[in-house]
């Protein structure tokens, strides 16, 4: 297997067969640099394998075509030399040369590149040798092929940097001599830089001059007569994201029959399944890590992969911690069992206040019923009905609509309740006053007051309502990270202070409503209610003072469930209260319902 850069063809090829070498020669400004010279010094040893090309700036170049053999000296006189020249490894090598030559050549004919600049080269060759590679080095310091230190022959030879060779033996003595005369392997005009290739491909350089480029991946087939298939099988791109930068194509591998399983494994250890993260082991070579679980929130999908990621809002990980699935809606529904629970107690107050509704309807006529308005019990009766039926709006997923319409409608049906219950108290008080001799609030008795105050109460609390839906109404909200693996749907009240004075006004009629009927209580008249409204009062008080709290103190569908059950209580015990007791004389002791025994009873 070998990588290739990935810079085009021309320059990725790994190698280069005669007719690429034949049509880059006449295009190529290459001069087997032989001037004359300027220094006067000589140098005894030289080779004549170097190129050059002429250029604003320089950059050198050692490369690597031929084998050096150096006899040992035996210091008395210059050690001889003898150069290997193998033709495959020319071939092979010389591809090196001609690369760097190809890339300097489209540089300069690209104007986008570098503008009113013109890059030269200088190539010499490190023979695969500690002391040529020394030597050449020196060379390109100091121009004119000589090895003289600190001493430049040819000013105007502007060498910016020197690519080094493939091997790291001669790399490693470029850089010696480099290091001290402060020489990079690219110059700052390189740094950030992108631009496209006649081939296509694009060309980046990052902001320390490196070249940034992915690989092909090719698998070298050999074949029993010593010949080579390279085929294309994967690539590397180091800007893809981390646990991608990888990719190879496994059904188009051929691995040598040595091989014994598919792919040959250089790690410490076994790969990291999709769950867990590579964790590095201190002291240990990069491919020995320890495989950590994500943790609570973090999956990964993939294996090997170095760091875990969030799941999105609206999802959350698995027990595997290997997949994100989406978070369930969190609110009461008609189908969850406390939902199916609430709905039944609400459609059956619902039913239980439609017969009693019969029953009163049916009797009119009788002095019971007579006895404390039945246009009065009639409304509230009515009212209590839709009290029951509005708590179905706390119930499903919460919507624009529903959002608007549940407070609302539970604040208004419950005032009109209450202001019914006070209109009936009031009558029994005023009544009484109006008995006594010359008293004036007779006149007050009668439909006018019923119609004050049922009206007037309840057209302050829509008021209050309707300041409400104007200004902050309420709507549908989601909480994503409330609770793990779910999204809490529920609605936001929109101004928490307007729905507490909705709360307030309700409770404010229900305690003058209470004392009103408790100082009421004992008055003598026919089958009096003051008893059952301040006992109903008493319940319903209690009610939604415990609701507040307990209200305050949950959410999602525990938080709607509170108030459901806060409506259906306090609806129930108005409606047990005031109307059971009267329901049994009707139902159970019909010789009570007449006018005679009334008076005699209240006698």
């Amino acid at each position: 297997m070998e990588a290739t850069g990935a810079l085009g063809s021309p320059l990725t090829s790994a190698a280069f067969d005669s007719q690429l070498f034949l049509w880059q020669l006449p295009h190529l400004v290459l001069t087997n640099f032989n001037a004359q010279n300027i220094c006067s010094m000589s140098d005894p040893f030289q080779f004549p394998y170097e190129f050059s090309k002429p250029g604003d700036i320089i950059i050198g170049g050692i490369a690597a075509q031929y084998d050096c053999l150096l006899e040992i000296s035996n210091f008395e006189e210059h050690p001889k030399t003898k150069v290997v020249e193998e033709l495959m490894a020319i071939l092979k090598n010389y591809q090196h040369v001609l690369s760097l030559i190809f890339a300097v050549k489209q540089i300069n004919e690209n104007p986008k590149i570098l503008p009113n600049i013109s890059i030269g080269f200088h190539i010499y060759d490190s023979y695969n040798n500690a002391k040529m590679s020394y030597q050449n080095t020196l060379k390109l310091l100091s121009a004119q092929r000589k090895t003289i230190p600190n001493y430049n022959c040819k000013k105007e030879t502007n060498l910016i940097a020197v690519i080094g060779g493939l091997d790291a033996k001669v790399s490693l003595h470029m850089a010696t001599v480099l290091g001290i005369y402060k020489i990079p392997q690219l110059h700052h005009f390189l740094k950030t830089m992108t631009f496209n290739h006649s081939a296509g491909d694009t060309i980046s350089f990052d902001e320390n001059g490196e070249l940034v480029a992915g690989f092909d991946v090719i698998n070298w087939i050999t074949f029993p007569n010593k010949s080579l298939l390279r085929v294309k099988v994967g690539w590397l791109d180091p800007k893809a994201l981390s646990g991608s930068q990888l990719t190879l194509h496994k059904e188009t591998i051929t691995w040598h029959s040595s091989f014994n399983q598919i792919l040959p494994v250089a790690l410490c250890n076994e790969k990291c399944h999709p769950g867990y993260r590579r964790k590095k082991k201190e002291g240990q070579p990069f491919c020995c890590y320890d495989c950590v679980p994500c943790p609570d929130g973090k999956i990964s999908d993939h294996k090997d992969m170095d760091n875990c990621f969030q799941c999105p809002e609206e999802q959350f990980p698995n027990e595997n911690k290997n997949q994100c699935i989406a978070k369930r809606l969190h609110f009461l529904s008609f189908l969850h069992p406390l939902g199916i629970i609430l709905a039944f107690l609400a459609f059956f107050f619902v039913l239980l206040t439609i017969l009693i509704l019969g029953v009163f309807v049916k009797n009119q006529n009788t002095p019971i019923v007579k006895a404390n308005n039945r246009d009065l019990t009639y409304c509230l009766l009515i009212s209590l009905l839709l009290c029951f039926l509005c708590s179905l709006l706390f119930i499903g997923q919460p919507q624009i609509v529903t959002c608007y319409l549940r407070q609302i409608t539970f604040g208004i049906t419950f005032t009109v309740a209450v202001s019914c219950i006070l209109a009936k108290t009031i009558t029994v008080v005023l009544a009484f006053m109006a008995t006594k001799p010359g008293s004036r609030i007779r006149k007050w008795v009668g439909s006018r007051l019923i119609i004050l105050v049922l009206f007037g109460c309840s057209f302050i609390q829509a008021s209050i309502c309707s300041v409400w839906l104007c200004t902050a109404p309420p709507f549908p909200e989601f909480y994503m990270h409330f609770l793990p693996g779910e999204i809490i749907v529920q609605c936001n009240e929109g101004s928490l202070g307007m729905f507490y004075y909705v709360l307030g006004y309700l409770g404010f009629l229900a305690v003058v409503s209470f004392t009103v009927a408790f100082l009421a209580r004992k008055l003598p008249d026919t089958f009096n209610e003051a008893k059952f409204i301040t006992f109903s009062m008493l319940v319903f008080c209690s009610v939604w003072l415990s609701f507040i709290p307990s209200y305050q103190g949950t959410n999602g569908k525990y938080m709607v469930a509170v108030e459901i059950f806060s409506i259906l209580a306090s609806g129930a015990g108005l409606l047990s209260c005031i109307f059971f007791p009267k329901c049994y004389i009707i139902i159970l002791k019909p010789e009570l319902n007449v006018k005679e025994q009334l008076i005699k009873r209240n006698t």
